[in-house]
């Protein structure tokens, strides 16, 4: 008898290796993929770092017709300037609480010279 424990953890992490060199800034950046938006309305817009380059924190809720239907995290930088990169989680309404030390703890583990769709091992949970 096996049963789940607990809720399932709904969020989706993305990453994206993006074309920076058309940003003079990080708030170009920002402004771009995320504040720009009207459905979005921002929370948390703090320094971090993202493989030891300086990058910017977004926290966000996405507003649809006048509901909140999710949040979203994004850590950004403009990498060497011809290369950014975007680290993005989307998560249920209002868990920033809930979803900060895990998005906090992959932002630190992201490695921008690692090449995309490198195979690495399998996630808990998942057969070898």
């Amino acid at each position: 008898d096996v049963a789940a424990q607990g809720e399932p953890d709904q969020t989706i992490y993305q990453a994206f290796a993006v074309t920076a060199d058309g940003f003079d800034d990080l708030d170009q950046m920002a402004l771009y993929f995320l504040t720009a938006n009207p459905i979005v309305d921002v929370a948390v817009d703090d320094p971090t770092r993202v493989d030891g380059e300086p990058g910017r924190l977004i926290v966000a809720d996405i507003v649809r017709s006048g509901e909140v239907t999710s949040s979203v995290a994004a850590a950004m930088t403009l990498g060497d300037g011809a290369t950014g990169y975007l680290i993005v989680a989307i998560f249920p309404p209002g868990g920033w609480d809930d979803e900060r030390d895990d998005f906090e703890r992959i932002v630190r583990s992201f490695r921008t010279d690692v090449a995309p769709g490198l195979e690495t091992f399998p996630v808990d949970g998942q057969a070898s």
